[in-house]
């Protein structure tokens, strides 16, 4: 008789952010803790994108100004509203667009999140 070993076919767990048609980025439930979203209220946003596609968004804690994204909460979602920016940057975000969340190494960047398209 053969003897087997199971192994463990959980697999890890990705935090992930997506831009809905509406323009906004929402986060899902595992990237609350991560990113400690409860106690943030806002975001300085930038873009990497190139011919109206988006590959990465840089996110940066912020105090408010003229210039950040209001965190917003709905039920267990945490989101921001970044229609305009998307708008005035040519990006089309008509189909949703999901992204995974790491921290930067970059100092001017808390937050990367790379779309999950340039990840093969």
């Amino acid at each position: 008789m053969k003897k087997f070993a199971f192994v463990d076919a959980s697999s890890p767990v990705r935090f992930k952010a997506s831009i809905h048609d509406t323009g906004r980025l929402v986060f899902n439930e595992e990237s609350l803790n991560f990113m400690n979203l409860k106690s943030i209220q806002h975001f300085l946003v930038a873009f990497d994108h190139a011919d109206g596609k988006l590959n990465y968004i840089g996110l940066k804690k912020s105090e408010k100004t003229n210039t950040t994204a209001k965190l917003y909460r709905s039920g267990p979602y945490y989101y921001l509203k970044i229609e305009r920016p998307l708008i005035k940057c040519e990006i089309d975000f008509k189909e949703k667009m999901i992204f995974y969340i790491d921290f930067s190494e970059e100092k001017e960047i808390d937050f990367i999140l790379t779309n999950s398209k340039l990840i093969k």
